[in-house]
């Protein structure tokens, strides 16, 4: 296989963007040759169930209308930040530090090892919601956190990222949190891309102690 072949394209598909990037994976995860090609096949072929697109103009009643009357969000006796925040056992629940308006702790799930979540005290669903001193409290803490993990732990780069709402992908939408994830050169391989499995090698605890210094 050629993996700039004109041909290869027209044969697997001209989407060269996906080609050139599952390419790119296999070639990095794997020297042989064999496996590579089986990669570059799977990788592409979930990459271009990814981008298909249907036209479905005859939904937009569904997406335009408020058609759910069930409340997504949850009372904040009902948080499990909430919760955390009230006990006041910040070992426990990985509680780096709290400012006035927010705080930052490990993610007890994280993507990678020394994954962030910034979070304001105030049970706000959007950014909007929070106050001004809040929201500039959390910018700042968001900026020294994300200069930590790269001092402290020598991450390479750092993704910074915030889901708003339950269709945007965040699992506690009703409460807002920002994630600060570390990222190292070669931190993507085999497992996350064909298996959904990401390895976390360092315990949180010994992470919690690096970091809980540097706070």
């Amino acid at each position: 296989m050629d993996y700039h072949n004109s041909d290869d394209w027209y044969y697997y598909g001209n989407d060269r963007r996906i080609w050139l990037c599952a390419a790119s994976i296999a070639s990095r995860t794997t020297p042989d040759y064999s496996l590579a090609h089986i990669l570059v096949l799977v990788i592409y072929k979930k990459g271009k169930e990814i981008m298909k697109r249907m036209y479905a103009p005859w939904r937009s009643k569904y997406t335009t209308t408020e058609v759910r009357t069930k409340k997504e969000n949850i009372k904040g006796d009902e948080c499990v930040f909430c919760e955390q925040f009230a006990q006041k056992n910040d070992k426990k629940f990985f509680i780096l530090k709290r400012l006035k308006h927010n705080a930052v702790m490990l993610n007890k799930f994280p993507y990678n090892s020394g994954h962030l979540l910034i979070i304001p005290f105030a049970h706000k669903a959007t950014l909007d919601q929070l106050n001004k001193a809040a929201r500039t409290e959390l910018m700042e803490l968001i900026a020294h956190s994300s200069q930590i993990v790269r001092k402290e732990l020598k991450a390479d780069g750092v993704n910074i990222g915030l889901n708003v709402g339950k269709e945007s992908g965040s699992s506690i939408p009703s409460h807002l949190h920002f994630h600060v994830l570390p990222r190292w050169k070669g931190d993507t391989n085999f497992l996350p891309t064909l298996a959904g499995t990401k390895q976390i090698s360092v315990d949180l605890n010994d992470i919690y102690k690096i970091l809980k210094k540097a706070f």
